[in-house]
Order: structure tokens, then C-alpha cells, then sequence
């Protein structure tokens, strides 16, 4: 375009760039470009029309479909594209008319125009949504309202900066504005400020004493905050105000199961899905609930919620094939949908599903294969979880989380693996073990203390190193680094400041040879972490572990138990209080 600015094409493929990279505004400049210089390829016409769609100018899109059409009458698709314009187009006039009457106001007057953002906004037009806040505020620039939705668009596109801005704005014109003080406060909870933000919601509720959003947005704050007596309270006043809020009871539920409460959790998710029976994060919160309480016939059936209800597990298999139903005499394919810690432990149903497989392949972090190809049958085909599996390899599959639905229903059905399913490398472990032991030192305990999944609240499982390191540092006994990612800074400092060294192994990357990380946690004499891989590993291995829980911990490590029925070989250790480890310490 800098060599030529009337190359059609250059501008036509720089719209379809920005077309894929989410960027409409910028495509639209770009087809408008191509078009003025090349009016009828009907190429510039489609592409323009499915921008302008898509960026909610339906009135303009159709016009581009109706020059396309009149060059080629013959095309199905644009049909149907412009039919959907076209309705959309008559829905949003005639509610901006029905508003307009409702309301008494113009058409063309800044809240009806507000009105019109709001329309595009909840459907999804976040950027023609900004464009019609900006048109009203043009007219009314003390707009309060327009102010406050239009940040609420830039959250929705990610922009907190520019949101936080508009908001304030709002609160220039209106102190007391309610609304806007409640969005501040979201920005200021997502960004850890939560003292801060609780002090936005307090103001919300002086200004409207019976806002439902404050007080069930502070419930959040004060449960990320770990005050869950402060949390409870407010999502049950949020619910009194109006007991229809599903998310709230919801919300109350989760804050119950911290609190240790399961039953009374239960009892919220049930209300909120009593309220809306699709709420796939009731009913994943549900499933979690029933699995802490070892209900395994509920839980893992409520399970496969979890491909609505969150994120975490990533996409699900694109394939044709169908799901595996317990058929025996078939090519499965087993893949991974989660960490690679629940890798590991859901790998011990793999020899149960073997066994009934004519042929299986599972698909795993790469890092997992040397370690797995070592402790299961030599037929399995491994195939690294990123990679690509024709379908003409398997007649089914299935999603890890979903194996425990067909061997799982009973405590007494995970005894066949309990004592551990993987095998490390004895030649390299032994190894390992005589290296760390050519000092005076008789006992090796491999230690790891937090994660990469970060927690709040009753949930933050992370200890401190050196408080790790000074309840176990003792004559005689030498500290081994588990711990996976670049650590060296923390141990500088523990060994600066307290005088404790901590062993790490420069020929074992923890992170990436998770094959040489089990030979170098059999090399221990036993394993002392926080919930993470380290502790699954060294539980799948069968290896001495006692994993250190906070007081709202995962479904996996159950109820009030001081034992796994996953890993016989795992002790339990719980905080009574959030946040106290010392008391947990005490234990070991």
C-alpha cells in the first residue's frame, strides 16, 4: 500500500488480517478502501457486508449485500447473512421506537441512543455499543449513565484501564452514583485491591441501601479476602433483596464449602439451580460438592459440567467419533483435558481401560510419555497432547476426567492402584541417592511449596520456603528442591538469611524432565509439598508424601480424611484456619 495505495487487494487481505484478528473497526477501514477504489468485486462487497454485520451496522451491511446480490443472485450464504441483518435491523428499530413512546423522548436524544448502546451491548456488539454511548454523550455530556455503560464495554473488551477512566468520569458528574462506585469496585477486586473495593461497594449501599449487586459483589471480595463470615452475611442479604440472583446462592454455596460446610453448600447450588436449571457452574460447583463427599455415582455424573461451567479444561476433542461407552473390543482414544498433576492421577484408570481395549492411544503432555511408557503396557500408543490424531486411528475416545465415570463409583474401586501405578528409572534414583549422600546426611526429604494454579482466599495453598524449610531443616537430614520453575532466588535468600541450603540438582529439570523429577523423588526417603504435581507424582509412584492442604482444598483429597484413596502412600495434612500454617507444620 506504501508502494501503491490504490493496490484493491492489498487493502482487501489487510481487512480480512484484521478481520481475523478480532479488529473490525480497522477492517471496515480497510474494505472501505478497497471498495472505493474496486466498487464491484464482489469479493470487497461480501467481506464488507460480514464486517459490518458482525460490527452490528446492520443497515449498512445489507446495502453491501444488496450489490452483491445484484452481481450474483446466486449466492446462498449472503442470502442468509442478510436475512439476519435485516431482522436484527427491524428488532432494534422497533425497540428504540417502543423506548422513544415508552419514554416520551426523540429518536435521535441521547437516551434513547443510550438505549440503542445497551441493545448492542447485550448482544454482543460491544464496539457499535461504544459508538452509540459516545453519540449521546456527544449530546449530553453529563450523561451519567453513558458514562457507566460505556466502561462497562471496555471491561468487556479487556480494557480496565480506559473502563476505571469511565467510570470515574461518572462519579465527577454523580458522587453518589451507585452503579458506578459497585464497577469500581470490580476493577479494584480483580486486581487484588480488595479492602479498597469493599469500600466502593460500602459506598454503593449509602447511595441504594437495597442494591443486590454491592452486597453480593463484596461477598466475593470478602471471600478472595478470606473473611467467609463477612462473605456469608453479604450474600445472604444480597439474596434476601431478591432471592432470584442464581449466580448469588451460587456464590453463597462456594463460600459455605470454605467455610467447611458442605451440606449447606449443597443446599445453595441446589437453589440456584432450582432458580435456573442450566447454571452449568451450579451444577459444576454441585458435582465437587458430591465428590469431596466420596458420592461418587452423583459426582462424576454432575462432573461433565465442567465443559460449561469453566475454562480450565481446555477445548474439547473436534472430532467425529463417538464418545467411548464402556464397549469392550475397540480402538480408544484416551486424552488430556487438564494439568498435568490430574494427568497423572487419573492415569491410574489406564490399565482398567486397557483391558478392555483392542487398541489404546492416549494423548498426554509430551513430558509424561518416557515415565508412562515405562509403568503401563508396551501396546499403549502415546501421542503428545498438542498434536494431531487422524480419526481413522480410533472408533472412540474419551476425556480423562470422564474415565472415573465407568471405574470409579466406590472407596473400595480405587484399591487396585492405590498403591501406586508408575515406575521411575531405579538405575537413575539409585544414582541420585548415593550422589546426595556422600556428606554425613542419612535422610533425604524432597520438599515443593506453591503452584502455577493461584488461589485466594481459604483456597491460597502456597507456604512460604523458609517456613517450610525451618520445621524441617534438622541435623543430619539434607533438603532436596522438587520444586518446579526457576527457584534459585528463594534459595539464595533461605540460604543467606537463615542459613539453610536446599539441593538442587542442575542435572534434573523439574519442570521439563518430569521422567528424571520421579527418579529424583524415589531417590528421597520422603516427600513433604503442597498440592500440586509434585505431590501426585510422588503419590502415583508410591513414595512416602504428606501433602500440606489448605482449609478449602481440592475435591480430590475428600472430607475430614487423613488419607487418599487415590495414593495409599499420601498422609493429609489440613489447616483448621485459614492461612495458619504453622499449626499444619505441626503435624509432620
Amino acid at each position: 500500500m506504501e508502494i501503491e495505495p490504490k493496490f484493491a487487494d492489498a487493502h482487501y487481505n489487510l481487512g480480512n488480517a484484521m478481520t481475523q484478528m478480532g479488529d473490525l473497526r480497522k477492517a471496515i477501514e480497510s474494505y472501505e478502501a478497497a471498495f472505493a477504489i474496486s466498487p464491484k468485486d464482489i469479493e470487497v462487497l461480501i467481506s464488507y457486508g460480514n464486517a459490518l454485520k458482525d460490527y452490528g451496522n446492520f443497515k449498512e451491511a445489507i446495502e453491501f449485500y444488496t450489490k452483491a446480490l445484484q452481481i450474483n443472485p446466486n449466492l446462498p450464504d449472503i442470502k442468509n447473512n442478510m436475512d439476519h441483518a435485516l431482522e436484527q435491523n427491524s428488532e432494534i428499530d422497533k425497540l428504540a421506537l417502543d423506548y422513544s413512546k415508552m419514554t416520551k423522548k426523540e429518536l435521535k436524544s441521547p437516551e434513547v441512543i443510550c438505549f440503542l448502546g445497551h441493545i448492542f451491548a447485550t448482544r454482543g456488539y460491544v464496539e457499535t455499543a461504544i459508538d452509540k454511548y459516545k453519540q449521546a454523550l456527544k449530546i449530553k455530556p453529563d450523561y451519567v449513565k453513558a458514562h457507566n455503560d460505556i466502561g462497562l464495554c471496555f471491561i468487556k473488551k479487556g480494557n480496565n484501564e480506559t473502563a476505571m477512566v469511565s467510570f470515574k468520569q461518572a462519579l465527577k458528574v454523580k458522587p453518589d452514583y451507585a452503579e458506578a462506585l459497585n464497577n469500581i469496585g470490580y476493577l479494584l477486586r480483580v486486581s487484588g485491591e480488595f479492602d479498597t473495593a469493599i469500600e466502593n461497594y460500602e459506598k454503593a449501599k449509602v447511595g441504594v441501601p437495597d442494591f443486590s449487586d454491592s452486597y453480593g459483589n463484596m461477598g466475593i471480595a470478602n471471600r478472595d479476602k478470606g473473611n467467609l463470615i463477612k462473605a456469608i452475611e453479604s450474600f445472604n442479604q444480597a439474596i434476601k433483596i431478591k432471592p432470584e440472583l442464581f449466580d448469588v446462592h451460587n456464590n453463597l454455596g462456594a463460600a459455605l464449602k470454605d467455610a467447611g460446610d458442605q451440606d449447606a453448600a449443597m443446599e445453595s447450588y441446589q437453589k440456584a439451580l432450582k432458580i435456573n436449571p442450566d447454571y452449568a457452574e451450579a451444577h459444576w460447583n454441585q458435582s465437587l460438592a458430591y465428590l469431596t463427599k466420596a458420592d461418587f455415582q452423583n459426582g462424576w455424573l454432575a462432573y461433565e459440567w465442567r465443559w460449561r461451567a469453566t475454562d480450565e479444561m481446555g477445548k474439547y476433542l473436534s472430532t467425529n467419533k463417538p464418545i467411548w461407552r464402556s464397549s469392550k473390543g475397540q480402538r480408544v482414544l484416551l486424552w488430556a483435558e487438564q494439568g498435568v498433576g490430574d494427568e497423572v492421577m487419573f492415569a491410574s484408570i489406564i490399565p482398567d481401560l486397557h483391558a478392555v481395549c483392542s487398541k489404546l492411544i492416549v494423548q498426554i503432555d509430551e513430558r509424561l510419555i518416557p515415565l508412562f511408557r515405562r509403568s503401563f503396557p508396551s501396546d499403549i500408543d502415546y501421542r503428545p497432547r498438542d498434536g494431531f490424531v487422524s480419526e481413522n486411528d480410533y472408533d472412540t475416545h474419551i476425556p480423562m476426567g470422564s474415565l472415573p465415570q465407568q471405574f470409579r463409583q466406590t472407596i473400595e474401586s480405587f484399591k487396585s492402584t492405590s498403591l501406586g501405578w508408575l515406575s521411575a528409572c531405579d538405575v537413575k534414583a539409585n544414582g541420585l541417592r548415593e550422589k546426595l549422600l556422600t556428606d554425613k546426611s542419612e535422610i533425604l526429604i524432597g520438599i515443593s511449596w506453591h503452584s502455577t494454579m493461584s488461589r485466594l482466599g481459604a483456597e491460597a495453598k502456597v507456604i512460604s520456603l523458609t517456613q517450610l524449610a525451618k520445621k524441617l531443616h534438622a541435623p543430619k537430614i539434607k533438603l532436596v528442591n522438587l520444586q518446579y520453575g526457576d527457584v534459585s532466588d528463594e534459595l539464595g535468600v533461605l540460604s543467606e538469611e537463615h542459613g539453610i541450603e536446599i539441593i538442587q540438582l542442575p542435572e534434573i529439570d523439574n519442570k521439563n524432565d518430569i521422567d528424571g523429577l520421579a527418579a529424583l523423588i524415589m531417590a528421597c526417603d520422603k516427600v513433604v509439598s503442597i498440592s500440586n504435581l509434585t505431590i501426585h507424582l510422588a503419590g502415583a509412584l508410591g513414595k512416602e508424601a504428606h501433602v500440606l492442604l489448605a482449609s478449602s482444598n481440592d475435591w480430590r483429597w475428600g472430607q475430614n480424611r487423613n488419607s487418599s484413596y487415590w495414593y495409599d502412600s499420601v498422609r493429609l495434612h489440613r489447616q483448621t484456619k485459614i492461612n495458619d500454617w504453622d499449626a499444619v507444620l505441626k503435624l509432620l
